[in-house]
């Protein structure tokens, strides 16, 4: 799946609110404590979610591409 937005924003203003979101997201839902510095290219962590039925499912999410102010791509595995 591909998402497409248009944001009202500078590149520079997104790319620090999503590194910020996946550090929190981190640093809440995995054993990991991590810095703004180590998300890179490659990093995961894995996290409980709830799957469409109700059920919690560990999923892994990797990075696959971050470019910064330029492009981000993460996989969702389960």
């Amino acid at each position: 799946m591909e998402v497409l937005l248009n944001l009202k924003v500078s590149s520079e203003e997104f790319f620090d609110f999503l590194i910020k979101s996946i550090v929190l997201d981190v640093n809440e839902n995995s054993k990991k404590q991590v810095s703004e510095k180590d998300i890179v290219r490659g990093f995961y962590y894995t996290k409980n979610m709830q799957n469409k039925v109700g059920k919690e499912a560990r999923v892994k999410i990797l990075i696959r591409e971050l470019e910064l102010n330029e492009k981000y791509t993460a996989v969702f595995i389960s």
